[in-house]
């Protein structure tokens, strides 16, 4: 039995979450509104319950992004039409997967408000590792999941590898992880990945549309699905075509699609495809990327905090 701390935007909700909770068979160790004046700093809790509008209440985000309890967002359209139980055992399998994930990840680390994508084929790894060894570890906000075409064999090794050439944390994705900064997470070829509604991202139990695996089309789909313009994808060296159907939508919801540059490719078609749809806005080695990279990520960086910190009207 777990002790869940509540917070909902009205007491309404407040009373239908502690419901689903008592069905649920767990304890309610706090319950408050979120406009309440005196909340933070917020009590104990194995975990907390959210129902709120993030832009309703940024320093109560804020707040929740920093401590080390897990926090469920709690989505009540998700399960509308369920009568109680129903929703206590949807509501039970959301608690029992995030507080399992958080035994699983050790590290800390806020969630990532940014993801970029790294996609490869032939001649990518050593690419990628040249790109990764030039990333600071201070680099805040982003994470980046890896989509690499590869037999499931070869994944052990591919992980090491990118261990030992970066200070980022390295998943490998057979598992559920919440999506963190500074952590690079390596796509299985064995199934297909997603986002749940907590921001983790799980496997799933279905296979990549063939031909290839991971299908680097659909990655590009899932992430600009959830993150909108705040994802990008970097195409390396690859044969085929792999992404140049989907890097449009990245670049039509104000994304970035970046390329390694063909002259420096062990193999030119998936970044000249890429190049082909007109949508690529930076070209160049995976040296001259990681330097483009570093650069744009810490100008948005300032640009969010000048955001932040501007007098709200």
């Amino acid at each position: 039995m777990l002790k869940l701390g509540l917070l909902a935007e009205c007491s309404i909700q407040l009373q239908n979450l502690e419901s689903i909770v008592a069905c649920a068979g767990h304890d309610v160790a706090f319950s408050g509104v979120s406009s309440a004046e005196g909340l933070l700093p917020l009590p104990e809790a194995d975990v907390w319950v959210v129902r709120i509008d993030a832009g309703d209440s940024p320093l109560l985000m804020d707040y929740l992004d920093g401590i080390d309890q897990p926090v469920m967002y709690d989505d009540p359209e998700a399960y509308s039409s369920l009568d109680i139980e129903e929703r206590a055992k949807h509501f039970s399998k959301k608690i029992k997967a995030i507080t399992q994930i958080r035994v699983e990840s050790p590290y800390n680390l806020p969630r990532a408000t940014t993801v970029w994508i790294l996609a490869a084929s032939a001649g990518g790894p050593e690419a990628v590792i040249e790109f990764i060894q030039l990333l600071p570890k201070d680099l805040h906000g982003v994470a980046l999941l890896y989509a690499q075409h590869i037999d499931s064999y070869m994944t052990e090794s591919l992980t090491k590898s990118l261990a030992r050439n970066t200070g980022w944390k390295v998943f490998y994705s057979i598992q559920a992880h919440r999506v963190c900064e500074q952590c690079l997470y390596l796509l299985p070829p064995s199934c297909q990945v997603d986002f749940d509604d907590m921001g983790f991202l799980e496997p799933l139990n279905e296979p990549w549309e063939p031909p290839f695996k991971p299908s680097i089309n659909q990655v590009i789909a899932k992430v600009a699905r959830k993150y909108g313009k705040d994802c990008g994808v970097i195409i390396f060296s690859g044969m085929g075509d792999d992404g140049s159907q989907t890097c449009k939508l990245i670049a039509n919801i104000g994304g970035q699609v970046w390329v390694q540059s063909p002259e420096t490719c062990a193999i030119d078609s998936m970044p000249q495809n890429a190049l082909d749809t007109n949508c690529v806005s930076f070209s160049g080695s995976p040296e001259a990327l990681a330097r483009h990279f570093v650069v744009f990520q810490g100008q948005n960086q300032n640009e969010a905090q000048t955001l932040a910190a501007a007098p709200k009207c």
